[in-house]
């Protein structure tokens, strides 16, 4: 019994000692992968949170590309996976002028691969016209950046995925959340420019509203300041009819003497 332990572990130290260095970065990478907090356990981004803080030094600062005024994120399951490289991100791609007619001044795609991955990606994309809007890539390669927005799945074999989304930031914060966990609907690009729509509608109603309520009070303050000003002329004239009055009445008293 004795001897076999021995065995085994000289034969654990000698297994450890052998272990080729890609194997043990593999086991280190796991290691890391286990640490990632998938959407079972995870709150999933609403409308109304702020970007959020990533604490990954290879993951660029998310809130530097999202945080910037209007901003539409997309969020891919895949670099040159089927759905995404021929209906999803192309759709946004097509749109960018339409995006950027909405008031859109940021457009990044965000994917669960490395950064060398996601520069080919792009360079397979159509080229962007002078002065259109610019679409840039986000390579969550830990996949960090889904994690923290309860975005990241298991996808068995493939490992974490983000699911496939499009967010809407403004100002630092989610405007618009569409998630769809199969299929292309609710975050394609048609379905957020019908958003943006809406919003940018909703934004000149409300301002027009501010605009018309702000005009009625300085009327309703004008109109207040104009009947105390009556008022107070109102007074004074009395005060000087009554001092005339009273003037009078003396210089007749002093004469009928």
């Amino acid at each position: 019994m004795l001897l076999c332990l021995a065995l085994i572990g000289g034969c654990d130290a000698f297994l450890s000692r052998g272990m080729p260095p890609r194997a043990a970065a593999r086991s280190v990478a796991l290691s890391a992968e286990q640490q990632l907090v998938y959407p079972a356990s995870a709150p999933r981004i609403k409308v109304g949170d702020a970007v959020p803080k990533i604490n990954d030094e290879y993951v660029q600062d998310l809130s530097g590309i999202v945080g910037r005024k209007l901003t539409v994120l997309v969020g891919v399951p895949g670099a040159f996976t089927p759905t995404c490289s021929e209906n999803h991100v192309p759709g946004f791609l097509e749109n960018r002028d339409a995006l950027a007619a909405q008031g859109v001044q940021s457009l990044a795609v965000l994917s669960v691969n490395d950064k060398f991955v996601m520069d080919a990606w792009a360079k397979s994309w159509p080229e962007q016209t002078e002065g259109s809007l610019k679409c840039e890539t986000i390579a969550d390669g830990r996949g960090a950046v889904s994690a923290a927005m309860g975005l990241l799945v298991d996808k068995g074999a493939m490992g974490g995925r983000c699911v496939r989304c499009a967010i809407v930031f403004e100002d630092g914060k989610a405007l618009h959340v569409a998630v769809d966990e199969q299929g292309l609907e609710a975050s394609s690009a048609e379905s957020v420019l019908t958003f943006l729509a809406s919003h940018k509608e909703a934004k000149v109603k409300a301002a027009a509203e501010a605009k018309a309520k702000a005009a009625e009070e300085a009327k309703a303050k004008l109109e207040t300041r104009n009947a105390e000003l009556a008022q107070e002329r109102q007074q004074q004239f009395i005060g000087a009819s009554v001092g005339i009055s009273a003037a009078t009445a003396a210089a007749l008293a002093y004469f009928s003497q």
